[in-house]
C-alpha cells in the first residue's frame, strides 16, 4: 500500500480518531457525532475508555452502539466529573460544540481534569475552506462566520489558561487532486475577482487543527524522513509517525529526495532535527558521503531504518562499502538479532518492533467443518517447500473441509493439489502483491495461518509480524521455530513444529479440534492487545532519539573514524 492508498483508506476509516493521542486511556468528545471517531480510536486503543457529548440525540443513539458512554447535552450544561471523567488524555472539541458566552470558564475547568501530559484538541472549522468558499460564491453570499471562537480568540484563551499550543491543518486526498486541476483554478480566480474578492491563503485546509497542552518540558523535534521502499515504509514508518505527530512539540516531515538534491534542516532553529532514511540506497557512492556530511554539519542526528538483513543486497552495500550504515550516527531496526548483525557495521543500533495500528474486533467464529488456511508471503519458495508434501497429504485426508486463501504467492497456489483454494488479489502486479486490506481481510476469514520459514542466518533476522497480523485477525498461527519461538507460546498463542512429520501432525490437531483453535486464536489476540499496539510503543522512538542528542559530538566523532577506517573520510561537494 503507497502513501495515497493509505491516505484513502485512514480518512474512510474518520480523519479524528488519528489525531488523538494513541496512547490515551480516557478520551471525552464534544461533537462526538454518531461515534464514528470514537469507535475507530478504540481499534487504534482498545484500552481506551471513550465518552461521547453530542446535542443530537438521534446521532447519540447510533454513538452509544460504537463508544463507551454518550451524554446528551451541550458543553455548558455538561460536568465531566458527574460521569467519572478525571484526569483525561485527550479533550476533543469541534467547533460547533464551542458556541458558549462561558467558553473561557468551561475550558479552564477542562484543563483542571486534564492528566499531567493531557491534551486538549480543537478542531475549528475554516470558513475559508474551498468546497464552503465555493458554496458561499454559487449562492451569490459570503462564507458563513465561525460556529465558535476564531483561531485568534482561541489562542488568546489558552494563553490566559496558561496552556501551550500548537497549529495544524486538516485537508484531504480528495481536495489535493481538485487543487491540480489548473482550468478549475483559473475558473476560480476569474470568479473571484469578478465579485470583488479573492480566495485566502488556507483555501485547501478544511479545519484548524489546535493541539493543547501545559508547558512544554522538551526541545521541539522535527523527524525527516526519506521514503525508500514504500512497500516496507508503512510498518517501519508512516504508522509510527502518524502517531508521533500526536505528540506535543514533535513535527514530521515525509520526502522523497531525487539525486544530486538534499534536504538540509534549518541550523539554529531551537529544534531538535532527525533525519531517517528509510531503506535508502545511494545511487552514487560520492554524492551519498557528501550528503551525510552536510546532514551531520546542520547539526541533526542522522539514523539509516533497515528492516532486513543488507546480505541479500550484498553486491549494492559492499560496493558502498556500506556507507549507508557506516556514515549515520544510528541505526534503527526491527529484532534484535538484526541488531546485533548491523553492529559489526555501526555500534549505535536502535531496535523498534513492528506493531499493529488497528486492533479490530475480536472475531466472532462460526461452528462448521470447513477449515481455511492462509498463507501470504513474498520471497518465501525454500521456506515452504518441505512443508509441501504434508499439507497434500493433509489435502487427501480431508479433502474438501480444507480449504486455502494465498496471496503472493503463485507457486505455492500451484503446488496445492486442490480445488477448494482461492489467490487473493491476482491482477494486482502480476499476482505478486495484494493490497493490504485484501490480505487483512484474507486472514480474517482465516482459520489457520502458515509461517514456515527455514532456519538460516537471513530468516533468523526477520520480524514477528505476520504472527501478530495473524492473532488480530482472529487466525491461528502454526509456525516454524525460526523467529516465531521467540514470540509465540507452543501450545498457548499458537503451535509451534520442528519437522514436516511434526507440521502434518499439528495441522490435523488444528483442523480437528475446533475449541482448541479458539483457545489458541483468542490467547494470541489478547497477547497483542496488550503487548503490540503501536499506541502503546511509539513514543519509545522520540525517547530513544531524544537520549541520542546529548551524545551527538561523540556519535560525530565515530562517525569520522568510521569513515576514515574506510578510506573514505575526504568531504565531497
Amino acid at each position: 500500500m503507497n502513501r495515497q492508498e493509505m491516505s484513502e483508506v485512514v480518512h474512510q476509516m474518520n480523519p479524528y480518531a488519528r489525531l488523538i493521542p494513541p496512547k490515551a486511556k480516557t478520551v471525552a468528545e464534544f461533537g462526538c457525532g454518531n461515534g464514528s471517531a470514537g469507535m475507530w480510536f478504540k481499534e487504534i486503543q482498545p484500552g481506551c475508555r471513550y465518552v461521547g457529548i453530542d446535542t443530537d440525540e438521534t446521532l447519540l443513539r447510533e454513538a452509544g452502539e460504537r463508544i463507551d458512554l454518550t451524554i446528551c447535552g451541550a458543553i455548558d450544561e455538561v460536568d465531566l466529573r458527574e460521569h467519572g471523567v478525571s484526569r483525561a488524555d485527550c479533550i476533543v472539541y469541534h467547533s460547533g460544540s464551542l458556541g458558549s458566552p462561558r467558553l473561557e470558564e468551561i475550558l479552564s475547568g477542562h484543563a483542571n481534569l486534564l492528566a499531567p501530559d493531557g491534551q486538549m484538541l480543537f478542531l475549528l472549522d475554516n470558513p475559508g475552506y474551498f468546497r464552503v468558499f465555493m458554496q458561499a460564491l454559487l449562492d451569490g453570499g459570503s462564507p458563513p462566520a465561525p460556529s465558535g471562537p476564531t483561531m485568534e480568540e482561541l489562542l488568546q484563551i489558552l494563553a490566559r489558561l496558561g496552556m501551550s499550543p500548537a497549529i495544524g491543518e486538516l485537508s484531504s486526498p480528495e481536495d489535493e487532486r481538485l487543487r491540480e486541476n489548473a482550468k478549475l483554478m483559473a475558473a476560480c480566480e476569474r470568479y473571484c475577482a469578478a465579485q470583488g474578492t479573492s480566495m485566502g491563503p488556507d483555501l485547501w485546509v478544511r479545519q484548524h487543527v489546535v493541539r493543547a497542552v501545559r508547558k512544554a518540558s522538551h526541545k521541539p523535534m522535527e523527524i525527516a524522513v526519506l521514503i525508500g521502499d514504500p512497500i516496507c515504509a508503512p510498518m517501519r514508518v508512516w504508522i509510527p509517525n502518524q502517531c508521533c505527530m500526536t505528540s506535543p512539540g514533535v513535527e514530521i516531515r515525509e520526502m522523497e529526495i531525487p539525486e544530486g538534491k538534499a534536504y538540509l534542516p534549518p541550523a539554529g532553529d531551537g529544534k531538535q532535527h532527525v533525519f531517517v532514511y528509510q531503506r535508502y540506497v545511494f545511487g552514487e557512492l560520492t554524492w551519498g558521503i557528501s550528503w551525510l556530511e552536510r546532514l551531520r554539519a546542520q547539526g541533526a542526528l542522522v539514523v539509516s531504518e533497515i528492516d532486513d538483513c543488507p546480505m541479500r543486497w550484498e553486491h549494492i552495500f559492499s560496493e558502498h562499502r556500506y556507507m549507508e550504515f557506516v556514515g549515520c550516527h544510528a541505526i534503527q531496526t526491527s529484532t534484535r538479532p538484526l541488531a546485533e548483525y548491523l553492529r559489526q557495521y555501526n555500534p549505535n543500533v536502535l531496535v523498534f518492533e513492528n506493531h499493529l495500528e488497528l486492533l479490530p474486533p475480536k472475531r466472532e467464529r462460526e461452528n462448521g467443518d470447513t477449515v481455511t488456511v492462509f498463507f501470504g508471503a513474498l520471497n518465501r519458495t525454500e521456506d515452504w517447500q518441505e512443508i509441501m508434501p504434508a499439507l497434500n497429504d493433509a489435502i487427501r485426508e480431508y479433502g474438501a473441509r480444507l480449504r486455502f486463501l494465498v496471496t503472493a504467492d503463485r507457486a505455492f497456489f500451484d503446488s496445492l493439489r486442490t480445488d477448494c483454494k482461492e489467490y487473493v488479489g491476482g491482477e494486482y502486479n502480476k499476482g505478486n502483491f495484494a493490497p493490504y486490506e485484501l490480505y487483512a481481510d484474507a486472514l480474517a476469514r482465516s482459520d489457520i495461518a502458515l509461517l514456515p520459514l527455514r532456519d538460516n542466518l537471513f530468516n533468523r533476522m526477520k520480524s514477528d509480524l505476520k504472527f501478530i497480523e495473524a492473532a488480530a485477525y482472529g487466525a491461528v498461527s502454526l509456525a516454524s521455530p525460526t523467529v516465531y519461538e521467540r514470540t509465540i507460546e507452543d501450545g498457548r498463542t499458537g503451535l509451534i513444529y520442528r519437522s514436516p512429520r511434526e507440521f502434518r501432525e499439528r495441522l490435523s490437531l488444528l483442523v480437528e479440534d475446533a475449541a482448541l483453535r479458539l483457545s489458541l486464536a483468542d490467547a494470541a489476540y489478547d497477547y497483542v492487545r496488550h503487548n503490540r499496539m503501536a499506541a502503546q510503543h511509539y513514543e519509545e522512538r522520540i525517547l530513544a532519539y531524544r537520549e541520542l542528542f546529548p551524545r551527538l559530538d561523540e556519535l560525530e566523532q565515530g562517525c569520522r573514524e568510521r569513515v576514515a577506517a574506510l578510506g573514505l573520510d575526504k568531504t565531497y561537494s
